[in-house]
């Protein structure tokens, strides 16, 4: 009898520390599940949610997604007087490293209507994040689509950088395929047995402490490092392997461009070596562009690097430096923009 009232009053205070932490995790904002399953457009971000990881290193890893489920601000459409911009891309558009405030859309958009209002341009730019982690093409079409029937902004800024190209993504989610010349939606991920079986487990999916076991146990292989930090020699294996830069586009890619480049609203972003720069702007013609590669090795031979981490001592997304630059050309761009639809 006394081995079972204790194994129950065990039992209760595991549960009660349980159910503590997945409050204080959750309400605190220090670890979330970020990602839920659309039924029809797969893997979305949740919206309304404060989300930062203790697993991040580069910066706080700390952001807000809104009610569409996007970082930023709503899409809104402001009137005749307001130019929309949709931004799409990489995790390089959705920079949880950074508050959003410091994020290069943030500060193009408060430079770009200081600018105009200082120079009594009646127009304001309101830039608007969808960013995703790992956008491969083909789904990015599809978000740029389907932004495109439900909020018809007046311009899309596409961020192209190398990890753009050549992905080959697993997640749940719908996308373009591109077979025989065509292209088709493929929605296949509805037919794969977790997302038919995902609402029956929803709550468990966005449970704090569970995603706190998974990210543990996805982290164990560096267990060493993180505890012992700079005190931790890799072995020859651990240490990271050297990026080669990518130097051609395969043919799939080159026809999402193409077809992304048909839209005379769309101006890409690009963040890519001179070579696929050159490729880039032969598949998409007179299309416009903002290249930011030139401005950002500049700062590299001057000694600044703008995806460099100081604290975590890697390269990795931008850093706040690299967000400030980055914010000027796009401020260059959408000025011209505004004085040419004034007129």
């Amino acid at each position: 009898m006394k081995t079972t009232k204790s194994i129950v009053v065990f039992l209760l205070t595991f549960l009660a520390v349980v159910l503590f932490f997945e409050f204080f995790l959750s309400m605190c904002g220090i670890l979330q599940p970020i990602v839920r399953i659309d039924p029809d457009k797969g893997e979305r971000y949740r919206p309304n949610i404060t989300c930062s990881s203790p697993f991040v290193s580069e910066g706080f890893g700390l952001a807000k997604t809104n009610s569409s489920g996007w970082f930023g601000h709503d899409f809104m459409d402001m009137g005749a007087d307001d130019i929309s911009v949709a931004v799409i891309g990489n995790s390089f558009v959705a920079s949880r490293q950074v508050f959003y405030r410091n994020n290069y859309l943030a500060l193009a958009e408060k430079r770009t209507n200081e600018i105009l209002a200082y120079k009594n341009i009646p127009k304001t730019v309101s830039l608007f994040n969808f960013g995703k982690e790992d956008l491969p093409l083909n789904e990015l079409l599809y978000v740029k689509e389907d932004l495109d029937s439900t909020n018809h902004p007046d311009h899309f800024l596409i961020l192209l950088n190398e990890g753009t190209f050549n992905v080959v993504s697993n997640r749940y989610v719908a996308r373009y395929n591109y077979e025989n010349g065509k292209f088709k939606v493929d929605t296949s991920f509805k037919q794969a047995p977790f997302v038919k079986n995902y609402h029956k487990f929803e709550f468990f999916t966005e449970s704090s402490v569970l995603f706190l076991v998974h990210r543990v146990k996805s982290h164990l292989p560096k267990i060493w490092e993180i505890f012992f930090d700079k005190f931790y020699i890799p072995s020859k294996n651990e240490n990271e392997e050297e990026i080669t830069p990518l130097v051609a586009i395969n043919d799939a890619d080159k026809a999402y461009i193409k077809e992304l480049s048909k839209d005379t609203r769309v101006i890409f972003l690009l963040n890519v070596n001179p070579a696929l720069t050159n490729e880039i702007t032969s598949i998409i013609g007179s299309s416009d562009y903002i290249n930011i590669q030139p401005i950002l090795l500049d700062m590299k031979k001057r000694g600044v690097d703008p995806n460099y981490w100081e604290i975590p001592d890697k390269v990795g997304h931008f850093n706040l430096i690299g967000h400030k630059v980055i914010a000027n050309e796009i401020t260059k761009k959408m000025i011209g923009i505004a004085i040419e639809d004034k007129h």
